[in-house]
């Protein structure tokens, strides 16, 4: 067994639950003090109310989720936080021949890491959204697990 660290990258909490956390909080706040019939007061802290619970609980889930992990096994690339395990990609190192950084070519231009597949598989995209890559860190967990892989920066 490796006494060598993997490198794990999870995800933050998503900037558009906190912007919608924010409205659901002033609605509800602006419920309690605008002097509004019984039924819409108590409809509106359902609704609003009962929507950020629901935020609040999804964008912290999302923050224990893995958005990149490197160890013995392989590279994983996690999935989408509203639909992680069916879109999570995970790659051997028997598989992998290369990790390319690039961008994407349409706006917003966000950084992309890419597992690159040996023989025809396909390769496997993941742009950086809502979680930040450590360079150095990747190369060196790529160097101590399989330092036959390349690691290009096109960035």
């Amino acid at each position: 067994m490796s006494t060598v660290q993997g490198y794990e990258v999870r995800y933050g909490f998503p900037g558009g639950y906190a912007r919608l956390l924010f409205v659901c909080a002033a609605f509800v706040f602006g419920g309690l003090f605008v002097p509004l019939p019984a039924a819409v007061r108590l409809v509106e802290l359902i609704v609003f109310g009962g929507g950020g619970l629901v935020l609040l609980v999804l964008g912290i889930r999302a923050t224990v989720l893995a958005a990149l992990r490197v160890d013995e096994s392989g590279l994983t690339l996690g999935g989408a936080p509203t639909s992680y395990e069916p879109t999570t990609r995970h790659v051997p190192w028997s598989e992998l021949r290369a990790v390319r950084l690039s961008r994407q070519r349409e706006a917003p231009y966000l950084p992309v890491i890419t597992a690159v597949r040996r023989g025809n598989r396909e390769a496997f995209s993941k742009p950086l959204k809502g979680w930040r890559l450590d360079t150095d860190k990747l190369a060196q967990a790529l160097n101590a697990f399989a330092p036959g892989v390349r690691l290009t920066d096109e960035r």
